[in-house]
């Protein structure tokens, strides 16, 4: 009841199908004021939420090969954040691009007594202008001012990162994004777009996880805000 976006409940098949090892992802019905669709991707892992913590939202990490994004700003009080994102789309659609506000549900983690964390953001409208400066000096890398001025400003986005501790050790890992991407694009073929893509996000992060978080994260480095009002503690 503390998320900021409830999670669907999952049928026995489903269930079954985390147990297997498998990523579970569907679209959520269109909803009735805008007709976006939510994609959903779910996977069991053996990391611990905090590795997961880092792995999803470190600055020096990019999700997938065609995102690019930027934290502009950060509340080191509060852990409220802005962040650019952008896609490279397929020929012959456009690019998208975004400004969201991104924030911790402390009252979340709060209320479950640390077990649930979610990471979650909302769209920031008419404020890209705030990001042109970084196309311009190069700090977007591949998104120059060209790409930038040629891309297409999302209407809609919104989701969350969720991490729930599980009674076996595990964590349940869950990634939802609602998005409504204008132009020439169905919001149906976008949303499964999104979500085609999910097992090779989930298992990505799941993997630098593993493999580079704690030998990353460490003294140093820029303290990120937790899921509760204090920083994540470095690993050892």
């Amino acid at each position: 009841q503390d998320a900021t976006e409830p999670l669907p409940a999952l049928t026995d098949g489903q269930l079954q199908q985390l147990l297997a090892g498998d990523v579970v992802r569907f679209l959520d019905p269109p909803e009735a004021s805008s007709g976006a669709r939510r994609a959903v991707g779910l996977m069991l892992s053996d990391r611990d939420p905090a590795e997961l913590w880092v792995a999803c939202q470190d600055p020096h990490y990019v999700a997938l090969d065609d995102l690019t994004e930027r934290r502009l700003r950060l509340d080191a009080s509060t852990g409220r954040a802005v962040w650019y994102g952008h896609i490279d789309l397929p020929a012959p659609f456009k690019d998208r691009h975004w400004m969201v506000d991104v924030w911790n549900n402390h009252a979340l983690y709060a209320n479950s007594e640390g077990l649930a964390w979610e990471h979650a953001w909302r769209e920031r409208r008419d404020s890209l202008g705030e990001a042109r400066p970084l196309a311009d000096s190069g700090a977007l890398g591949a998104v120059d001012a060209q790409v930038f001025d040629d891309s297409l400003e999302t209407p809609l986005n919104r989701g969350a990162w969720v991490l729930l501790s599980l009674p076996d050790g595990r964590t349940l890992f869950v990634y939802h994004a609602t998005s409504v991407v204008g132009g020439s694009i169905p919001e149906g073929l976008f949303s499964r777009y999104v979500l085609m893509g999910m097992d090779k996000l989930l298992r990505g992060i799941d993997q630098r996880a593993r493999d580079l978080v704690r030998g990353h994260y460490r003294a140093g480095h820029a303290p990120l805000p937790g899921p509760g009002p204090f920083a994540l503690p470095f690993f050892p």
